[in-house]
């Protein structure tokens, strides 16, 4: 995953947007569901994607394609939203290394 993302501020929050290509469809359900236990004393929903609820924000990854999803995180905190974006980066980076994607 690169660190090339856009972050606008639209009143309330900061809103950082990573669109993110994947090597497989598998690696994307792997994310998901690495980060369903990551953020599980979080509200969530994963009707379409993950949408996780935080004290501050909100973070979202949808999948947009089989080869690329879409990374939403928002705060009202900069400096928030992005240590939320290096924790999803070093959680999809610690998948690849499990389950030698790389």
């Amino acid at each position: 995953m690169d660190c090339e993302n856009v972050m606008v501020y639209s009143k309330p929050y900061y809103k950082l947007i990573q669109e993110e290509s994947i090597e497989d469809k598998d690696v994307y359900y792997k994310f998901v569901n690495w980060l369903l236990g990551e953020f599980d004393l979080y509200l969530q929903e994963n009707s379409t994607g993950l949408k996780v609820y935080y004290p501050s924000g909100w973070l979202s990854i949808k999948k947009r394609t089989d080869f690329t999803m879409e990374i939403i995180i928002a705060s009202k905190s900069k400096i928030v939203c992005e240590k939320k974006y290096f924790q999803l980066v070093s959680i999809y980076n610690q998948v690849k290394r499990t389950f030698r994607y790389n």
